[in-house]
């Protein structure tokens, strides 16, 4: 399976014909899990078992999503309350660092 057309846009920098969504799932992952549009959440819920959807949760995505997206995939994925609660007041804090940073 590759990147689809509709999605190559993210990835502006590189090839999406070159990348194998499975062989190179983290990067392409950081780029779509950030994009919770139709096209792309179901070209990812038809491309990846949740268990790597999940995985890449804890894993990565806890650093790298905002609020929102985090928020939306926790639900999505049927993450455990609590667990979720902690990860977004980490993102959120981490968004207003951020900001409080910036000139």
């Amino acid at each position: 399976m590759r990147i689809p057309k509709v999605l190559a846009y993210l990835f502006w920098d590189c090839d999406p014909n070159s990348l194998d969504p499975h062989e190179h799932a983290i990067f392409v992952l950081d780029r779509l899990m950030s994009h919770t549009d139709e096209h792309t959440v179901a070209w990812l819920r038809v491309t990846y078992p949740t268990d790597v959807l999940l995985g890449y949760l804890y894993n990565e995505g806890t650093r790298k999503l905002g609020p929102c997206e985090l928020e939306y995939w926790c639900a999505t994925l049927d993450v455990d309350e609590t667990l979720r609660n902690r990860w977004l007041a980490a993102a959120q804090a981490r968004m207003h660092r951020r900001r409080a940073a910036s000139p």
